[in-house]
């Protein structure tokens, strides 16, 4: 089965696109981004000030379709943009591919989803994790998320985070028609922009 994206359409795919403004600024931001390694390492995560400069070259809107303001970049120039980060730094060039990449899944997402997370323009941050290793309990309106997920590159920084949840009502494993866990994913609004 081909996945396509509903957001995507015949219309605007021939209009023209351009990495290279994106490149332009990774450009202007190299001599900052290496002679910064040693506090990316200590602090063990990107500045908050230097996540600002890559969300305002355009670097988190590469991925995401015209339709929402973004550059809708075809993949082989949205990976030029991510090898020219990651050649400066690899942990930069990582939380960013993750936070610009997980925009290709997020359309995936229902229509209503998607527009939420996009409401307030395409220079937005995604992360996730696909181990469910959070908890999701019914309750009215919604759900009730609990856990901590070990591995979700570039939380720290992300506007929304994916997580995968196993179901739980009155603290036990909600089964599926086949006997098995049942699991969900949910997209979570971070409650904010973090310290450092």
């Amino acid at each position: 089965m081909r996945l396509q994206s509903p957001l995507l359409h015949s219309r605007s795919l021939p209009l023209p696109y351009t990495n290279e403004t994106v490149l332009a600024g990774i450009r202007e931001l190299a001599s900052e981004i290496t002679s910064r390694a040693a506090e990316f390492e200590a602090v063990r995560r990107i500045p908050q000030d230097l996540v600002d400069r890559l969300r305002s070259i355009g670097m988190f809107r590469i991925f995401v379709p015209r339709s929402h303001g973004g550059l809708e970049l075809p993949l082989p120039a949205g990976l030029e943009v991510i090898t020219a980060l990651a050649r400066l730094d690899g942990s930069v060039g990582w939380t960013s591919m993750i936070a610009c990449g997980s925009s290709l899944f997020a359309t995936l997402l229902p229509r209503g989803t998607y527009d939420r997370i996009y409401q307030d323009g395409p220079d937005v941050a995604i992360c996730g994790s696909a181990q469910p290793a959070g908890t999701a309990e019914p309750v009215a309106g919604g759900f009730r998320i609990n856990g901590r997920w070990p591995f979700a590159s570039g939380c720290m920084h992300a506007d929304w985070i994916g997580a995968v949840c196993r179901v739980v009502k009155d603290g036990k494993p909600v089964v599926d028609a086949h006997g098995k866990p049942m699991t969900r994913g949910f997209m979570i609004k971070t409650a904010g922009t973090p310290p450092g």
